[in-house]
């Protein structure tokens, strides 16, 4: 007699757009149901994203693969659809993984018609293959704003979405503080809440919901009582250097520091970002902090329903997010730089296995990344991890387990090409294929190599602020050639691998084939 199928576990991903890790350090008071869910779980203090900006950083997570293997650098570049997705992956055994919010993934044109939905929805983003969707929030899917209308509010565009009500003050001193022209009950991070929770109410049996909320990503403008919220006085004093015309004296910081715009986190900072007064700056990112509360807020409301309907302890809850933002950290306004403010990331599990409950509370220093999503999501459902993933399941530090061979680094990538007119070509004299930058990362030193510009090093313990170059000094030779070394192997073990993987069918069609490497 066969056993009886056990029943599938439910899997709860929750993934805000441009959460910093520092930020964790924020008042309790402010955060209190991320603070109870690391309580509840398990919290990685050394965790770092692969890319940035959005679409490249997912595209890791959902694979577990490195950029430089699967390929997709710069948003809107499409995932090819030979690489299978954790959605694809968790069909096979039986879940129908949806999303809310967005996959921020393009989807692959190769086989597709020109006039295919995938190729026309989400602008440009596309859905992620092996998803369902449950609500999305991006190109044609304006579902938010239907629900405005219908509660009474006047929005002709999805821009007039996320501009201030001006005629309602700045509580907090600057330029940022104006609030959302909604109340917080009906704001975009408030309604993919309430859609989620909806969806959840009708599922019957094990299920996979991927929640990706919009926020605390730009622009910076919260709604009321979260505009307010935070006191930019009781804020910490930004990282840089005093002289903003030469951080660390490098010319892609150089060139950033002249091209970036302050408008691109708030809509009423005019002009270059290194301008920005310190009293705006530190407005701004208070009103960062404030949607950062909003998010935790519907957090709780979710939870509060999970265990309300007896599903909090059959469901494995992991938060994480796909990258950080600078908000005026070294002068800087976007994501375009090498520094740890832009990669290191929260991640908390909670695994709601009975045996789990003894590390509750713990915190992880093991080095993990973006690439480990998947594998973890393949080991918790019990299928087979594929050979050919970047990434390692951290299912085992969950249950109080040490994996042998962890890494002891960390390894993200940022592709500052920018098609069809792309501005970092003419100004620093290098190539469309030369616009990247590469850091490892270990807890000693953060080594940046550039394919046409000079290397940074940075001593990470006596220089964490990285606001000294060490590459160019005598003193650092061996070490600058130790990292190149570094950069150049994981280059070798991880680089796009479609061409040498392929294989020819009896049938004349072409295969993929897995291999593992040593």
């Amino acid at each position: 007699m066969m056993p009886a199928p056990q029943p599938r576990k439910n899997v709860l991903m929750i993934i805000p757009d441009q959460w910093r890790y520092d930020q964790l350090g924020m008042d309790p008071s402010l955060t209190p149901n991320f603070h109870a869910l690391m309580r509840d779980g398990v919290a990685f203090e050394n965790h770092y994203g692969q890319m940035v900006p959005c679409a490249p950083s997912r595209a890791s997570m959902y694979t577990g693969l490195y950029g430089i293997t699967h390929r997709v650098v710069v948003n809107r570049s499409p995932l090819a659809e030979h690489h299978r997705t954790f959605a694809q992956h968790l069909r096979t055994v039986g879940y129908a993984p949806t999303v809310f919010g967005y996959s921020d993934t393009a989807a692959d044109p190769t086989h597709r018609h020109p006039n295919d939905p995938a190729l026309l929805d989400n602008d440009g983003f596309g859905l992620l293959q092996g998803l369902d969707v449950g609500c999305m929030m991006v190109g044609r899917h304006w579902a938010w704003l239907g629900e405005l209308r219908r509660r009474g509010y006047v929005f002709d565009h999805n821009d007039d979405l996320f501009a201030a009500d001006y005629t309602k003050p700045s509580p907090n001193g600057g330029i940022a503080g104006h609030p959302a022209r909604y109340k917080a009950e009906d704001s975009d991070t408030a309604f993919l809440t309430d859609q989620t929770i909806s969806w959840l109410g009708a599922q019957d049996q094990g299920w996979c919901a991927m929640l990706c909320y919009l926020r605390p990503h730009p622009p910076f403008i919260a709604p009321e009582p979260y505009n307010g919220l935070v006191d930019p006085a009781t804020l910490a004093p930004m990282n840089r250097l005093p002289e903003r015309l030469d951080e660390v004296n490098h010319p892609f910081m150089a060139f950033q520091l002249e091209v970036g715009r302050a408008n691109e986190v708030h809509p009423d900072l005019k002009g270059r970002a290194r301008d920005v007064s310190d009293t705006d700056w530190q407005s701004v990112r208070a009103a960062y902090c404030g949607l950062m509360a909003e998010v935790d807020h519907n957090i709780g409301r979710l939870i509060d329903w999970l265990k309300a309907s007896g599903q909090y302890d059959n469901t494995l809850i992991i938060f994480t997010s796909d990258h950080g933002d600078p908000i005026g950290d070294h002068w800087l306004a976007n994501q375009a730089s090498w520094h740890d403010y832009q990669a290191h990331l929260p991640l908390v599990i909670r695994d709601p296995a009975p045996e789990a409950r003894t590390y509750d509370g713990m915190k992880v220093s093991a080095f993990t990344e973006g690439v480990d999503l998947l594998p973890t999501l393949l080991d918790y459902v019990g299928i087979e991890l594929p050979t050919e993933l970047d990434g390692q399941s951290v299912m085992p530090f969950v249950r109080g387990e040490t994996p042998e061979k962890w890494r002891d680094f960390v390894h993200w990538e940022y592709h500052f090409k920018s098609p069809p007119e792309n501005p970092f070509s003419g100004p620093m004299g290098i190539s469309e294929d030369e616009c990247m930058l590469s850091v490892i990362r270990d807890r000693r030193y953060k080594h940046v190599f550039f394919p046409s510009l000079p290397s940074l090093l940075f001593d990470m313990v006596n220089d964490p602020g990285e606001r000294r170059n060490l590459a160019a000094d005598p003193a650092f030779a061996a070490i600058e050639r130790e990292y190149l070394a570094k950069q150049l192997t994981l280059r070798i073990l991880h680089a796009d691998r479609r061409t040498s993987t392929t294989v020819l069918g009896r049938d004349g069609m072409v295969r993929y084939q897995n291999y593992r490497r040593s």
